[in-house]
């Protein structure tokens, strides 16, 4: 970008988060030269104009003017999370807004997010609540996908400044979903990034060339059978603000016998708490890719590389000493 102005970019505030953005075209997302910038007044749409080197304006959402404000607490943006169709805001007071791309049209649509029948007559009112309320301030936010191949995100998750902990949500019809079993316990300090990432085991060459090697031996010209599919594993991942990074897991949890007979589906539960140490700087999240194996790059003070080894998170025995961290 030599060269290039500022243009549409808001420079009076902290850009809380900014990436690019995907275009909505007859419901198919398909990369363009889009881009969101978010600040504590609210969410931007720009759009890249290279015969000028700079971004223009497309659209823009202002917290002020489409959330009522609630008491004496300033109304701002504290925490956001930006994925290709997506943006996820959390508001102060505890209050969550998730923005989508307009079909056929650059302007954000804001999602409505009905708790209950009391919400849904003020909603019928006023258009300015269409809010998910934790009733608990927000320090941190997420709503990329657990696959980053994917556009768009089913899930959402939050971490609060109070109780120090982590919780996730479904996007299911129009509203966040979620329960108590998807609700981290209290963790060492208050979370200040998240990310929920699905991490997908290689297949062993050992077990493999076994099984080639057992079809040769016994005379089996018959192609080998492909590999049984493993399981994804899950993980949540929480840079904490002492400089620590806290992981979990999120599985099925077990029925019991009485669920069983019921014949009720398995709910997901946060559980496998461990606890890393990279110093003691806020840590950031990058997913990458290693030798075709999905990773997730962290770096605080320190930086490691977080992997899954045999069905379990496992993170490099080496770490980078990050002299001086730099954060986007």
């Amino acid at each position: 970008m030599e060269g290039a102005s500022l243009g549409g970019l808001v420079t009076s505030e902290r850009t809380l988060a900014f990436a690019p953005f995907c275009r909505r075209e007859n419901s198919i997302y398909k990369p363009s030269n889009l881009a969101v910038q978010v600040t504590p007044t609210g969410a931007y749409l720009l759009e890249w104009d290279p015969s000028i080197s700079t971004y223009t304006e497309s659209a823009s959402w202002i917290a002020k003017d489409n959330i009522s404000q609630v008491g004496n607490t300033p109304l701002e943006v504290v925490s956001a999370s930006i994925n290709n169709s997506q943006v996820a805001l959390a508001l102060s007071g505890g209050r969550i807004v998730v923005l989508c791309i307009e079909n056929n049209a650059d302007r954000f649509r804001q999602l409505m997010f009905v708790v209950s029948w009391s919400q849904v007559l003020r909603l019928l009112l006023t258009k300015k609540n269409r809010t998910y309320s934790t009733q608990s301030e927000i320090s941190a936010i997420t709503i990329l996908p657990l696959d980053p191949t994917k556009n768009f995100s089913a899930v959402l998750t939050v971490a609060y400044w109070r109780t120090k902990s982590v919780q996730i949500f479904n996007l299911v019809g129009g509203t966040l979903v979620s329960d108590d079993q998807k609700r981290s316990p209290p963790l060492p300090a208050v979370v200040r990034s998240l990310l929920l990432y699905k991490f997908i085991p290689e297949q062993s060459p050992e077990g493999t060339a076994k099984a080639n090697s057992t079809n040769a031996h016994e005379g089996n010209q018959k192609a080998p059978e492909a590999p049984e599919k493993q399981e994804d594993y899950v993980y949540l991942l929480a840079g904490l603000g002492d400089g620590s990074v806290a992981t979990l897991r999120w599985k099925d949890a077990e029925l019991t016998e009485e669920e069983k007979a019921k014949n009720e589906k398995k709910k997901k539960i946060l559980t496998d708490l461990k606890i890393v140490s990279l110093g003691n700087a806020p840590v950031s999240f990058t997913p990458c890719v290693v030798d075709d194996t999905k990773c997730v790059f962290a770096a605080g003070n320190k930086s490691t590389i977080f992997f899954s080894d045999n069905g379990r998170l496992a993170n490099s025995s080496i770490t980078l000493k990050v002299r001086n961290p730099c954060y986007l």
